[in-house]
């Protein structure tokens, strides 16, 4: 049994105002198609990414970073084998939102952000037991310094294994492609840049490989 979230998390500043990432949901949409086929059972939390959720899984839809944590938190009352934190969750929301539209005529407005929980945190209090994979994307840093922080991440969140990527200038010329790092307690694993369908069943083994 496989719990996963996908996708960005949308931050309302007013009723009509947001604040997002352009995370299309792809990495995670293909995962947990890699993971159904190999007879996984799929609960999906997955926010309003544009790529297509597999059939077969569990979606639960949501759409601010709060109803995500929420999703997980309620998911985890159920016992799961894995999760994997795929989603590029807000790490800000807007501390000032307004129920109503701001009006546009104003020269400037103020929008204060405010750090947002880790949902990735929760999941070892909520399940001593599981097998916890997360990922780190950064932008435009040297291998060393990304695999400096997957390490960082890997200690605070008491994984098992982080998914570290560089979604700088060489992944948004082809978001259909990706570079990653695998990285554990006992080392890291490069994958050269490669398609996000191949880079899933990598992924998909590698987890397989462990449990």
């Amino acid at each position: 049994k496989v719990l996963m979230t996908a996708g960005p998390t949308v931050e309302k500043i007013d009723s009509v105002r947001v604040i997002t990432n352009q995370s299309s949901g792809k990495t995670g949409t293909l995962l947990a198609s890699e993971l159904i086929s190999a007879g996984a059972k799929v609960t999906l939390i997955y926010g309003p990414g544009t790529s297509e959720p597999p059939k077969g899984a569990k979606i639960i839809r949501v759409n601010s970073v709060d109803e995500m944590n929420k999703a997980v938190k309620e998911s985890l009352k159920k016992k799961f084998d894995i999760a994997i934190m795929t989603a590029a969750a807000s790490d800000y929301v807007v501390k000032n939102a307004t129920s109503s539209k701001i009006k546009s005529d104003k020269k400037e407005i103020n929008v204060k952000l405010v750090r947002a929980p880790k949902i990735i945190d929760i999941v070892k209090n909520k399940q001593k037991n599981i097998f916890l994979v997360g990922f780190k994307a950064e932008t435009d840093i040297s291998k060393k310094e990304l695999v400096t922080r997957a390490k960082k991440k890997l200690k605070e969140s008491k994984a098992e294994l982080i998914i570290a990527n560089d979604i700088g200038r060489k992944y948004n010329k082809n978001s259909d492609y990706n570079e990653i790092i695998i990285v554990d307690s006992k080392g890291t694993t490069t994958i050269p840049r490669t398609k996000k369908e191949r880079l899933s069943k990598i992924i998909c083994k590698n987890i397989e490989k462990r449990i």
